[in-house]
Formats: structure tokens, sequence, C-alpha cells
């Protein structure tokens, strides 16, 4: 009788770690919060939400709770970001707008629900922006100075004023060929550097937007 007894002993944790494997990889398998529930051995894991409730993630077999809940981002409503800069640094979050020409950015949603944009079948002159800021908005142009050097001021660069608007990104270096033109070659100082299209300087450019 005591053999008996003795081989019911050992038997039982070994029954209840093989109940407890089965149940770890059966119960693993339910991905919903309502099929978990339905088996007797499993044991629904939630994690808090933005809401202030909590969300499925994960089934357990029962006892065996270990899971760490990863860090929740609640951050504002998609709809609050204005620029799309703010708008894409939020993981939840994705921007609409033209990314070619003219404004940018038309708002913000969450992800997979921004609406499909109509933008311009080809962008307009660089020529049509007059000022230095619409024409800094525009991501195919860049502004063009010019330095008179026709003023007061002492520091380096401080004469210099914005003459036009050019197409294209900066171009600081007039090629591996050199300036291919007899056009002058303006000076530009302080934060300014010449800058070139076609091979040819067409004035001065900031030195922060070379390509």
């Amino acid at each position: 009788m005591r053999s008996f007894y003795m081989i019911a002993l050992c038997w039982l944790p070994l029954a209840a770690c093989t109940r407890n494997n089965l149940a770890a990889g059966v119960c693993s398998d339910y991905k919903d919060a309502a099929s978990c529930s339905a088996n007797v051995l499993c044991e629904v894991e939630a994690c808090p939400d933005c809401s202030g409730g909590s969300s499925f993630s994960g089934c357990v077999a029962k006892g065996e709770g270990a899971h760490l809940c990863p860090g929740t981002f609640c951050a504002a409503p998609c709809s609050s970001f204005t620029t799309r800069e703010d708008c894409e640094a939020n993981p939840i979050c994705e921007a609409a707008g033209c990314v070619g020409c003219g404004p940018q950015f038309s708002g913000c949603y969450a992800k997979g629900t921004a609406p499909a944009v109509v933008c311009p079948g080809s962008c307009p002159a660089c020529s049509v922006y007059t000022d230095e800021s619409s024409c800094a908005a525009a991501s195919y142009c860049h502004p063009v100075y010019v330095d008179l050097h026709a003023c007061a001021c002492a520091g380096a660069g401080c004469c210099t004023t914005f003459d036009h608007c050019g197409a294209g990104a900066a171009m600081c270096t007039p090629g591996p060929l050199g300036p291919t033109c007899a056009q002058p070659t303006p000076l530009c100082e302080g934060d300014f550097v010449v800058g070139y299209f076609d091979g040819c300087p067409e004035g001065c450019v900031r030195s922060d937007e070379c390509s």
C-alpha cells in the first residue's frame, strides 16, 4: 500500500506539469477574450488602454500570468496637431496633404483614416512666390538673395535681402566642370554662399540649404 501512495505522489506533480504545458500551448492560440475565457484551463490577460479601461493582450494558462504590459502611448487627438512634423511624430497619426508642391499639410488623422487628397498635376513655377516665406515653404523651391553692400550695418551678410525664388534645391557648387558662363560671381557673406543654377551664379543662398 505504501508503494502505491509513493507512486501516486510522484505522479501528481508530473500530471500537473503536463496539464500546465498543454494548457499553455492551447491558451496562447486564443486571440480574443471570449474564446480564452471559455476554456477553464485559461485566463485572460489585459492591459490598460487610453480610455481608462482595458483591452485583451493575451491568453495564458491559469495561474501562470506574468505578462508585462507595454507602455501605453496616450496623447492628444490627432486632429489637434497643426503641422506635418508634429502629426507624424505621433505613432498613431498620419498627415494628409500633397508632398510635391504648395501647402504640404491639410490635416492630421488617426492612421488609416486620412482622406485622399487631390494634388495638382504639376507644381506652379517658383517665380510665383514673391516673398521669402512663401518661397521657403515650397519644398521644390529655394530663396535666392542679393547683397548690395549698400546699408549702414557692420555685420557680415547683414545687408543681404531676398531677391527671387529659385527652382529646385539650392546648389552651392557650379558642378564638376566649373562655372559655365561669364556671369560675375556675387559676393556673399556671413551665413550666405554663392548659389548656382545650370552652372551659372544665381545669387546668394543660405549655406544650410546647400544640396
